[in-house]
Formats: C-alpha cells, sequence, structure tokens
C-alpha cells in the first residue's frame, strides 16, 4: 500500500460522493482543518499520520514527517506510548481523553482521539487526534487551586465555624471549627437533604435547635442578614450571622453562616449583670440618696432613695432638659430650688460641693457632690443624706452643751470666742459669757503648742488645718491672774461652711494632785522591790551557807550555832516576805488564781514545812478533816497554803506546850461549789478579850511586851486577812487568855472534776550523771560559793560566770548540760541573755534548746512571767533548797530517770 499524502488525505466524509464533488469537499475540509486552533492529526490503522492542519504542524516545527507515525513525529519515540490514546480507540472504537506535559515545549497538552469509521464495513480507517494547548488553564487552575488551599487554611484556622452553601452546588463547603460544631455536617448539610435529617443534626448538637432551624428558615425567606444565640450541648454557647451573598456577576447566590463562641463573653456579661443587679440592689438599700450624671449619657442614674427624695425624676432630669423646667420641678420639692442649682453649678467649676436643702415637708437634707472620672468621662456623683434628726439632736446637744459641767468653746479663724458654753464663765473667773465672746483665745489659753500672739496663733490654724485634731497641755488664765492646769482637746470642725476650733478643757487641778500620789506610790513600789532585792540577795546566802555548813561533819556546838543561823535567816525572810506582799496587796497589785489543787496535800505541805520547829518546841503538830469534802478543789493552793503558813506559825510561836491542830470542815456544799472552814487551834498563851480588835491592823500587835519577848512585824495577820478577803471569804478568831486561842476562816472553792498534780518535788533515786557540764551565771561571790558546793556535793561539774555576756560567749564557745541563770546582773541582765541565746539557737534549726533555769530573789508572779517569757524554762527562788535544786537540774537534764 502506497504512503498516503499527509497534506491530501482521503477524506472520510466524501470517501462515498461522487467524482465531481470529490475535490470541492477534499478543499472544503482542508479549509476547515487549517482554520482550527487545535493540533488535528489524522493516523491511519498503523498510527502513521496521513494529515496534519497548521497548528499540528507549528507543534512539529512545521516539519513534514511524510508516512512517520504520531510517536516517531511527535515525540521521537521507537514505539507507542503506554498511555497512547489513539491505540486505546483503535482497540476499543471509544472516544479517549489524556492530559500530558511536554517536556520539549515545556507545556502542557490535552489530547482528544476519535474513530474515523468506513460507512461501508464500519470499521475503523482512521484515527483523528486533536491536540489542545492548555498550558495557561493548567496553570490558572494550579493557582486557583493554591488560593483555594490558602482560604481553606485560613478558614479552617479560624476559631468561628463558617460554613457556605452555594447556589447549584449539592456539597457546601464548611471549615473545621464548624465540623466542630455538628460533627457529620458533610451527611446532611447540602441543598437536596431532607428537613428531617437537618433537623436530627442540630438536635444532637444545640439545646435550642428549634430557634437555629428557624434562623435559617429566616435567611432563606428574607435573604437578609439574620443572627442568634445557640446553646450547645457541651455548655458553649455560639452566635450564629448568616449572609446571602452574589458571587460574580451573576446571579448566583450563597448562604453563608459563622458561628462564633461567645462562650465567655457571656458568662462575663452574666457576671457583670449578676454585679450590676448586686450593685443596684445595694444602692436601692442604702438610706442615702445616690444620683450620677455622666457626661454624653443623656439618663442619670438614681437609687431608690433618690425617688422617693424626689419622684418623677425621670421625666425632668436629663440632659437636654432646660434650666426652667429644672428649677419648676425643684420648686415642687424645695423650699428654694436655687440652693440646689448653686450647688450643682459650683461643683462643676470646684470640683466638689457640700451644702443644706430644706424640702417643702420639713424634711433637712445634706448635699455632697464630686466631681469624678468614669472610664474618661466626667461624672457627677451626688449623695443625699436626710440629717433631720440629727439637727433636731443637735440643737437639743447645743442646749446640753450650753448645761454641761465641763467647759466647752468655739474659736473662729481669726483666733476669737465666738461660743462659749455656761461652764467656761466660773472657770476662766468670768461675770458672764460678754467678757469672753469676740476676745482673742490667746489671754485666756496658754498653750505650749503656740506663742501667745497673733502671728503664733496662725502658725498654729495651719497645723490645725492639717491634723484636724489635737491634745495640748497648758494653762487657763483666769481673770483674777489665778493659772489653771488643763488639757484641751481642739478639734477642727466645719459649720455652715465655716472652720471653727472646737475646744474641751479638762481642770488637771485634782488630776495633778492625784499624779503626785501616784507618782509617790511608784516610788515607793519601785523602793521596795529595789530593797527586796537587796536584802534577799545576802540573806538567802546566809541561809544556803548555814545549810552547807550543817551538811558538814561539826560539834554539837557547831551544829547548834548552825541551826541558830539558819533559823535566824528563815525568820529574817520571813519578815522580808511579809513587807513585800504588804506591799503588793496595799498597791493593788495581788493577784489570785483559779486552778484545781489537791486540798490534803496542801495541808500535808503546810505540816512538813513547819514540822521541824514543832519539834524544836516539843509541840504536836496534826491536820484532820471532815467528811464530805472533796479531795481536789479549784482556787488558789499558794495563797491558802500562805495564810495557813502564817496562822500555824503565828500559833506555834505563842504556844509553849500541847500543840497546834489544822482542822477542815464543810460549811456548805452544792454541785457546782462548796465553802470550806479551816481552823488553827493552838494551847497558847491566849489572848486578852479587849485587845482582839487589834489582831488584823497592818502593824499592830496584842502589846509591846509581846513584841519584844516573840517578835514579828505585825502584818502576818493583817495579810492574812488581806488574802482571804481577796479569794472571797472573811477570818476571825476566839481566844481565852491562858487557854490558848483558834484563827479561822471560810473560804468558797469550785469542786475540781479530776486528780491534780499535788506539785511535789520527785524524789531522786540514783545519783544523777551528766555528761557535759553546768553553766552558772551569778554575779554576786557568796551566791558563786554557794551554789558552786551545792553542784559539787552533788558530784556535778560545773562552771561560773559573772554576768550575762559572759554567759552567751561561754555558751557560744562550749556544750553545757543545763545554764542556771541568775536575772539581775551587771553588763547584760539574765533576762537579755536568755533572749540572745534563744535567738542564736533559732537560726540553727538542727540545735536543741539549752535548758535554762532562773534564779531570782524575787519569787512573785510577775517576776515568774518574765521569766518564761524571755524564754527560761522554769525558775527557783532564792535561798536555794540543795535538794530542790539538784531535783530541778534532774527534770530537765534526765526527765525519765
Amino acid at each position: 500500500m502506497p504512503d498516503p499524502d499527509v497534506n491530501n488525505p482521503p477524506s472520510p466524509a466524501t470517501s462515498s460522493a461522487s467524482p465531481e464533488s470529490a475535490p470541492a469537499s477534499r478543499w472544503l475540509l482542508n479549509s476547515v482543518l487549517e482554520s482550527i486552533q487545535d493540533g488535528i492529526y489524522v493516523m491511519d490503522t498503523q498510527l502513521r499520520l496521513v494529515h496534519l492542519n497548521a497548528t499540528a504542524r507549528n507543534f512539529i516545527a512545521n516539519s513534514y514527517p511524510g508516512g512517520k507515525t504520531c510517536y516517531e513525529a511527535i515525540v521521537g519515540a521507537d514505539k507507542p506510548c503506554d498511555f497512547c490514546p489513539c491505540l486505546k480507540t483503535l482497540a476499543d472504537g471509544e472516544v479517549r481523553s489524556y492530559r500530558y506535559f511536554n517536556p520539549i515545549f515545556k507545556r502542557w497538552f490535552e489530547l482528544h482521539s476519535f474513530p474515523v469509521r468506513n460507512l461501508e464495513t464500519n470499521s475503523i480507517d482512521y484515527v483523528v487526534e486533536r491536540v489542545t494547548d492548555i498550558d495557561e488553564q493548567v496553570r490558572r487552575e494550579a493557582q486557583l487551586e493554591r488560593q483555594k488551599k490558602i482560604i481553606n487554611a485560613v478558614l479552617n484556622a479560624s476559631p468561628d465555624g463558617i460554613i457556605a452553601l452555594v447556589q447549584g452546588e449539592k456539597m457546601p463547603f464548611a471549615n473545621a471549627a464548624y465540623g466542630d460544631i455538628f460533627p457529620g455536617w458533610e451527611a446532611v448539610c447540602h441543598h437536596d437533604q431532607p428537613v428531617e435529617e437537618v433537623e436530627e443534626l442540630f438536635k444532637k448538637a444545640l439545646i435550642n435547635y428549634q430557634e437555629h432551624l428557624a434562623l435559617v428558615a429566616s435567611l432563606r425567606a428574607t435573604r437578609q442578614e439574620t443572627r442568634g444565640i445557640s446553646y450547645l450541648r457541651d455548655g458553649r454557647i455560639v452566635e450564629a450571622v448568616g449572609h446571602v451573598v452574589k458571587i460574580g456577576d451573576g446571579d448566583l447566590e450563597a448562604e453563608i453562616w459563622s458561628l462564633h463562641d461567645i462562650t465567655a463573653r457571656e458568662r462575663q456579661e452574666k457576671k457583670l449583670r449578676a454585679q450590676k443587679e448586686l450593685i443596684d440592689a445595694i444602692l436601692d438599700a442604702t438610706a442615702e440618696a445616690i444620683m450620677a450624671m455622666v457626661d454624653g449619657v443623656p439618663m442619670p442614674f438614681a437609687n431608690a432613695a433618690y425617688g422617693k427624695l424626689f419622684p418623677g425624676w425621670e421625666d425632668i432630669y436629663r440632659y437636654n432638659q432646660s434650666l426652667d423646667d429644672i428649677r419648676a420641678f425643684f420648686n415642687r420639692h424645695l423650699f428654694d430650688a436655687d440652693e440646689q442649682l448653686s450647688l450643682i453649678a459650683r461643683v462643676r467649676t470646684d470640683g466638689e460641693q457640700r451644702g443644706l436643702v430644706h424640702l417643702r415637708d420639713g424634711r433637712i437634707v445634706d448635699m455632697h457632690g464630686r466631681l469624678v472620672k468614669i472610664n474618661d468621662r466626667d461624672a457627677e456623683v451626688w449623695t443625699l443624706r436626710d440629717i433631720t434628726e440629727r439637727m433636731r439632736y443637735e440643737q437639743t446637744l447645743e442646749v446640753m452643751i450650753d448645761r454641761i459641767s465641763v467647759p466647752i468653746c468655739r474659736v473662729d479663724a481669726a483666733g476669737n470666742f465666738v461660743y462659749v458654753n455656761d461652764s467656761c464663765v466660773p472657770f476662766f473667773g468670768c461675770a458672764d459669757a460678754g467678757e469672753l465672746l469676740r476676745q482673742p483665745v490667746i489671754t485666756f489659753i496658754k498653750l505650749d503648742a503656740f506663742a501667745a500672739s497673733p502671728a503664733g496663733w496662725r502658725e498654729f490654724w495651719k497645723i490645725l488645718n492639717a491634723r484636724r485634731k489635737l491634745d495640748a497641755a497648758g494653762f487657763a488664765a483666769r481673770r483674777d491672774g489665778a493659772a489653771t492646769p488643763a488639757l484641751f482637746n481642739l478639734e477642727l470642725v466645719e459649720l455652715g461652711g465655716e472652720k471653727m476650733l472646737t475646744i474641751c478643757i479638762q481642770d488637771l487641778t485634782d488630776q495633778t494632785r492625784r499624779i503626785a500620789a501616784e507618782q509617790a506610790a511608784t516610788a515607793k513600789a519601785l523602793f521596795l522591790a529595789n530593797m527586796n532585792h537587796e536584802i534577799r540577795t545576802p540573806l538567802s546566802a546566809v541561809i544556803n551557807i548555814a545549810d552547807l555548813l550543817r551538811r558538814t561533819k561539826l560539834t554539837a556546838k557547831q551544829q547548834k550555832f548552825a541551826d541558830l543561823l539558819r533559823t535566824s535567816g528563815n525568820h529574817l525572810l520571813s519578815l522580808v516576805n511579809d513587807i513585800l506582799d504588804f506591799s503588793k496587796i496595799e498597791a493593788g497589785k495581788m493577784e489570785i488564781e483559779k486552778i484545781d489543787f489537791d486540798l490534803p496535800a496542801t495541808a500535808r505541805s503546810v505540816i512538813e514545812m513547819l514540822k521541824l520547829r514543832a519539834a524544836e518546841k516539843s509541840l504536836i503538830l496534826q491536820y484532820s478533816s471532815g467528811r464530805r469534802i472533796p479531795k481536789y478543789l479549784r482556787g488558789d493552793p499558794m495563797r491558802l497554803r500562805q495564810v495557813l503558813v502564817n496562822l500555824v506559825n503565828n500559833a506555834l510561836k505563842f504556844t509553849a506546850t500541847g500543840g497546834v491542830k489544822i482542822k477542815v470542815e464543810s460549811v456548805a456544799t452544792a454541785p457546782d461549789n462548796c465553802s470550806l472552814k479551816f481552823r488553827v487551834i493552838d494551847t497558847g498563851i491566849g489572848i486578852p478579850a479587849d485587845r482582839l480588835d487589834r489582831l488584823f491592823k497592818s502593824f499592830s500587835q496584842v502589846d509591846t511586851g509581846t513584841t519584844r519577848r516573840y517578835g514579828g512585824t505585825g502584818l502576818g495577820l493583817a495579810i492574812s486577812k488581806q488574802l482571804i478577803e481577796l479569794m472571797g471569804g472573811e477570818i476571825g478568831v476566839t481566844s481565852e487568855e491562858g487557854r490558848g486561842s483558834e484563827f479561822w476562816f471560810v473560804l468558797p472553792f469550785t469542786p475540781a472534776a479530776a486528780a491534780v498534780a499535788t506539785g511535789a518535788v520527785k524524789a531522786a533515786v540514783a545519783p544523777l550523771k551528766l555528761t557535759a557540764p553546768i553553766l552558772v551565771a551569778e554575779d554576786n561571790d557568796i551566791n558563786q560559793i554557794v551554789i558552786g558546793e551545792i553542784l559539787a556535793q552533788a558530784n556535778l561539774p560545773h562552771q561560773i560566770v559573772g554576768n550575762g555576756r559572759e554567759a552567751v560567749e561561754a555558751w557560744r564557745k562550749q556544750e553545757y548540760a543545763l545554764i542556771l541563770m541568775d536575772c539581775q546582773m551587771p553588763e547584760m541582765d539574765g533576762w537579755e541573755a536568755t533572749r540572745q541565746i534563744r535567738r542564736e539557737e533559732a537560726g540553727v534549726s538542727p540545735m536543741p534548746p539549752i535548758p535554762i533555769i532562773a534564779l531570782t530573789a524575787n519569787s512573785s508572779r510577775e517576776d515568774a512571767k518574765l521569766c518564761l517569757s524571755a524564754g527560761m524554762n522554769s525558775f527557783l527562788s532564792k535561798p536555794i533548797a540543795p535538794d530542790e535544786l539538784i531535783a530541778k537540774i534532774r527534770q530537765f537534764t534526765a526527765p525519765d530517770a
């Protein structure tokens, strides 16, 4: 078969036409093919090119392949491409399309292959391939695809849910946030979806799904912007906004919905609404009327109380109302509306104003206005308080002040009296108030705070303006020339818009005398306290040395001397204690405790304390109690013991033969209280009947002979009587000269619920051994010897320093088992030394605090509290009993022994 002419191929369309028409048809076909902008290739069944139009020739550089196949001529291959659409068209007669990128032209082309069938045999004689240059289209499509991806990324990044339903398109567009709100929307959100399925989608996600459906229906019906609030079942709140927009230049429309999460905003607004309601409720509940006018807001705010003062204010009190209308409104409620209008005008220029307005119903209102900033806008805030009752009270008070016994006056800014009450007239020695009014205050009042001159007064007025209140001491100058000491209470007040000084005068004449007396009493108390310390310190040393001496090997005569020395020292110590107790009672500083205690144990402690003295005189000392007496009581065991010791000691002193008995009897008993009678009965010399009234008086005894023979200060019974009365009881005596005496007292107690400790010192059961020495801080040389000897006899290692500073330094350098700390020492006392040690211990947490026991010549509760508050663990009073000291050391160094 000869090669076909690629420029003059047979015409399939005219192959059966008449010979005359064939040339014309061929010419027409060639013309049409040449005019087509796409490349047209005609191939036979072997894929050899039989015809190419102009565009196709341009694709192969205007060459004429002359019988070459399409793959040889176009792509330069020696075999058909795997994807060759022409082969597929030859195989099944179907039209094929294919896009490809031509590496030679570096452009995109689209191929379409069509079969050309023989009309007689219906076989495929040729294949026509149309090649279209789609490079620009592909690039535009790629650009659109990139833009679409960017838009999708932006929309998916948006926290708002967005969906767009385009007219004519089945599937809408929605971003990720919309899918988060309505999971599964792809299955139901398109134009031809049944309404029931859309309702079910919204019903699963929304609480108010019906309202959301109504929004959608409203947008489609009105084609206008639609918005509403939707409440999700997961707790979120979204604002749905719908729009209908035009797409392109045509009539294509799209419904676009955006759903913005306003959960936080709604909650905040709800909170703000609740706060506003609360504030409104508080303001409405307050008795003061409040009104605020904010610049730019037509309607001011006012609470309920303001509405009661000015009913109907909402209709008239607006920024756009005329001044005449406002004046007419207030004239209906006030006697003079210009009072209020003037205040309003002044506050806008001055920033703050205050004044009184009078209502027609008789009430008086105090108005206070201020300019403030609210969100960078000017606002006037007015508070109106009904002071009708207060004004009436002040008028009544004015009358009372006129009649009060305390001198009170007022002074104006010029320094002149403008008001004096009735008491000022005699106080300043005047005949009437006219002698004081309009007179300079500096003539009559001499204050240390300002000089007696007009210039000094002006300087003083400046001080008052800053401080408002001042108390000043000085003198009141009387007309007769006398000077009265006084305290002046000064206060700057504002009355009727004018500043005035109110002066209240306190006459200090009696107080000056009382202060002098108190100072004398204080000096006396200080003297007694110092003398107590100075006497007890050497006395304690005498008693302790006598004790130490008695513990050594002595001859009988030396033992007797030591016993006498100890007895005399204890007697002298008892006298000192009596004087101290008496001074405390006289000064009103004696305190009575209320603690639980063991009554029999307390009584036995008195017996144990005095049994040696009774034995020295061969006297019998006994204690007994009646039935139904509680063992445990609540009261002051120390003061009870002190009274019993005083009475028993006194009985032993005046008894030569026989003995002394302590008896306790019940006077009255109840579940919550009981009264007990204590009797101290002796077989002594007795007391004459005409001398019994002297017994309980201070510094008084039966007679001077008794004083010389038996000794004493005459304070023991007086102190006992005062202690009994402080505890709420009474004391008395019955006696017969030559037959003995009975001293008795009755005290109220409260039964204690449980057993209490007796306070007895725990006996040592084994020698005390310490791994570290004891540090002793004592400045008195004799006391150093005494304490050192007591510790040496107990085989306890120790070191002695002379003051608190040396004690702190020694503690820093060495470990000690315990510190015995005297309180009153030079350079640094024991209290400050203890505080210093405790501060340094606090800075080193692993360090256990060292036990510190105070050694004090004073034995009062105040001294005990002072020791404990300084950080000491316990205290011992001088003179120090050796057994008691060793027991106290054992308590804090071997507590389980």
